[in-house]
């Protein structure tokens, strides 16, 4: 799915910028130390946990994925 795709891409994207960073390298590292990658993955794990509220859907009556938008219910 396309946005599993996006977030492996994020995720591996985090990697480099951690191993960049830890080399002292900018602006990399003012990244790690003020944080943007936590909010990186808070992003990530909220598209995921979401991703019902993006998709199309053809049938309506069909039961969403279990633990999907937490369990059904959009929020």
């Amino acid at each position: 799915m396309e946005g599993d795709r996006d977030a492996r891409g994020h995720i591996a994207v985090a990697g480099h910028v951690v191993a960049v960073a830890d080399r002292g390298l900018e602006p990399q590292r003012s990244w790690v130390w003020d944080g943007v990658l936590d909010e990186l993955e808070e992003r990530v794990r909220w598209s995921r946990e979401n991703r019902c509220l993006f998709e199309q859907r053809a049938d309506f009556s069909l039961p969403r994925r279990e633990g999907s938008c937490q369990a059904g219910r959009v929020i």
